[in-house]
């Protein structure tokens, strides 16, 4: 083996090859560079090829959103007789005087009913904030009424 340090006496303690091995990391170094460099180009349309959208603005910018006034939970009209419980179905079904029962479906927490599911054929009163149009169909069709509230 040569010596790395050509013409001079090695310092204390120095390998043989160490500025060969030191050329070469400077080498490799400089080289994670320049990729380093291209990743920070295309490293965007690589993800973009798999995620597509995901770089970008989409919409219009809502300054200082606050989330009370767009708070509506749903429910669907197939859970309002969970609301009243199976005896008290039963006792209004028995009943021919015309009463029914009056679901007041804010005080299970919820804004707005909508039309998913089948509603019994048996006449209910149903309070809410909203109603969707298809809900408001089905439970007239049943032969009940949507009482809006504030």
């Amino acid at each position: 083996h040569e010596n790395a340090y050509q013409g001079e006496e090695a310092p204390q303690g120095a390998r043989r090859g160490a500025l060969r091995e030191w050329a070469y990391r400077e080498a490799q170094e400089a080289l994670l560079g320049s990729w380093q460099r291209w990743w920070a180009a295309h490293a965007q349309d690589a993800f973009d090829k798999y995620h597509p959208g995901y770089f970008g603005k989409v919409g219009m910018r809502h300054f200082h959103y606050k989330k009370n006034p767009y708070h509506c939970p749903t429910v669907n009209i197939d859970k309002i007789w969970s609301m009243v419980g199976l005896e008290e179905r039963k006792a209004f079904a028995k009943k021919t005087d015309g009463t029914v029962p009056l679901i007041d479906v804010t005080e299970f927490g919820f804004f707005k009913v909508i039309g998913k599911g089948k509603l019994p054929q048996q006449p209910i009163a149903v309070k809410a904030k909203l109603f969707s149009k298809q809900a408001e169909e089905k439970i007239k069709a049943a032969g009940g009424v949507c009482i809006l509230r504030a």
